[in-house]
């Protein structure tokens, strides 16, 4: 019981820990009517969807398998929003210390900020699904109210599985390398639970059916408890408390190593230091190692694709017409190819070097350009020639326009970043507003392009 009340006690300061940092940005008045606009939005939330929420809604919901859906779709967003605020806990030594200081034992602190880090993880996501969730309670689905309980214990599940992939991985591969690690295992454990909990009764939206036969009986069960089933619900909350209190109290074991080691292990890798003979072979492997080193790219890439999958795979499925499909496509890859290219300017850190070149300062940012538009094309033409096997014609305006429109994407960051000295003053790695607003009206532009020549083909 004293450590329970030590733990609300910090779990309290967290809070108000995290408000205060927020309010250094936008001030006391500003965070007051933070909060007051965020009531409100939540209030025109609730209003819209009861005026425009459709009667079939109501039977689609009544499927077990739209709640479980969404629940792995809260795990992949719970994965992501955590990943940072879990590694900040976890592997960073200031941090670290500060834990081991502090008056109460490291246990009762680890479980206060692992807590902290699971409610400020499903605040946004319970924000926006509460209000459509409010609609269907209020018209008599009163079994709808599990799910919020069942979202909270998965955030805690998966705050819990960061601490220990994070724990285990700063050991082994260093700190960086264990922000890319945890970013693929929380994105595949999210899909195979996915896979494994889909039942007969799936959606037709291109998620396999797997017969509830083929399935774990227990399995099966506990996936119920999306749907508001009390003894399901208890396992799954009862299993998030015990995982939280076994990582709080054995993970602190392993933060030991962190503190007092001189220096985290790492992988030693052998480096060829002969100057390649091909300029632009040698730009694009200068660019590539600086990129590969961040961890942030990473997690830019993990996310942009998973959400690129979804949306194009819910498209095409769900009978959208082609033009559609075509501008969802090169809008989505070109959106890649923003934060990809931004990434490789923000990272650069010897940007002065670039005068003192041998080559011309045109030949440099040719190449920093084909470094950068890499990856996004490749992502576009796999979608393509996966949608040129069923349908040619969208397969062609998409790689028409898409090929074009992820080149100007990559040009306008890297040339205006590198031709403006003011641009190149940003805080951190966020974009200047002269560059949003160029690569905004780019994106429409050839977003329209795409939709207007699918036109032309699908009359």
């Amino acid at each position: 019981m004293r450590n329970l009340r030590k733990v609300a006690w910090l779990l309290r300061l967290e809070m108000r820990l995290a408000i205060r940092s927020a309010a250094q940005y936008a001030g006391d008045t500003g965070l007051k009517l933070m909060a007051a606009g965020a009531g409100l939005l939540y209030l025109v939330l609730n209003g819209l969807f009861s005026l425009l929420l459709p009667p079939e809604a109501l039977r689609l919901a009544a499927n077990p398998d739209i709640l479980v859906i969404s629940a792995v779709l809260l795990a992949v967003m719970f994965s992501v929003l955590s990943a940072n605020q879990i590694f900040q806990l976890v592997a960073m030594r200031r941090d670290t210390l500060l834990i081991f200081l502090s008056p109460f034992p490291a246990s009762v602190v680890l479980f206060a900020r692992i807590l902290t880090a699971a409610c400020k993880t499903a605040l946004l996501p319970l924000f926006i699904i509460t209000p459509i969730l409010n609609q269907f309670i209020f018209r008599g689905q009163y079994e709808l109210w599990g799910f919020i309980p069942a979202t909270v214990a998965l955030s805690i599940l998966v705050s819990c599985m960061w601490t220990a992939v994070f724990s285990l991985s700063v050991r082994t591969i260093g700190v960086n390398s264990s922000k890319i690690v945890a970013s693929f295992a929380g994105l595949f454990a999210a899909l195979a639970f996915g896979m494994v909990t889909a039942t007969r009764h799936t959606l037709h939206i291109g998620i396999p059916a797997i017969s509830s036969s083929a399935l774990p009986s227990g399995i099966v069960w506990l996936s119920s408890s999306i749907m508001g089933n009390p003894l399901p619900l208890l396992v799954l909350v009862l299993a998030a408390c015990i995982a939280l209190a076994t990582i709080s109290v054995t993970q602190h074991k392993m933060l030991l190593h962190v503190v007092f080691s001189q220096e985290l292990t790492k992988k030693s890798s052998v480096v060829d230091s002969r100057f390649s003979s091909s300029f632009l072979w040698a730009i694009l492997k200068k660019e590539w190692r600086l990129v590969l080193r961040d961890s942030d790219f990473w997690l830019h890439f993990v996310r942009i694709t998973f959400v690129i999958l979804i949306a194009a795979g819910f498209l095409y499925k769900t009978g959208y017409g082609m033009p559609v499909v075509a501008a969802a496509i090169v809008v989505a890859c070109c959106i890649m190819a923003n934060d990809i290219s931004w990434l490789m300017v923000a990272t650069e850190k010897a940007s002065e070097l670039i005068a003192s070149s041998p080559r011309s300062f045109s030949e440099v940012l040719r190449a920093k350009v084909i470094a950068a538009g890499i990856l996004p094309v490749a992502a576009l033409l796999t979608i393509c020639l996966g949608y040129g096997l069923n349908n040619l014609k969208l397969s062609l305006v998409s790689c028409v326009v898409g090929v074009p429109a992820v080149s100007t994407t990559v040009a306008l960051n890297t040339v205006m970043a590198f031709r403006k000295k003011s641009l190149r003053i940003a805080t951190g790695t966020a974009q200047p507003g002269p560059i949003v607003v160029a690569q905004a009206f780019s994106i429409l532009c050839f977003g329209l392009a795409a939709l207007l020549l699918s036109r032309l083909l699908y009359p």
